[in-house]
């Protein structure tokens, strides 16, 4: 078993598409308050109104940018 590096996971962003960095495990992703908001808020978008997921405020201590 190996590892893929990391730049292969990240999405190209395009009008519909996009990356969000979460720390921890892979295994530990199930679980991760960071990564259930993360789902929760784009499932929370309305269909056909798709919008880049909002790293302002506290968001930015936990959603570091991917392209830093």
């Amino acid at each position: 078993m190996g590892f893929a590096p990391w730049q292969s996971c990240v999405e190209k962003t395009s009008a519909q598409s996009e990356s969000i960095e979460v720390e921890g495990s892979h295994g530990g992703l199930a679980v991760n308050p960071a990564a259930i908001y993360a789902i929760a808020d784009r499932l929370a978008q309305p269909e056909g109104a798709w919008r880049p997921f909002d790293r302002s405020g506290w968001r930015s201590l936990i959603f570091p940018d991917p392209a830093r």
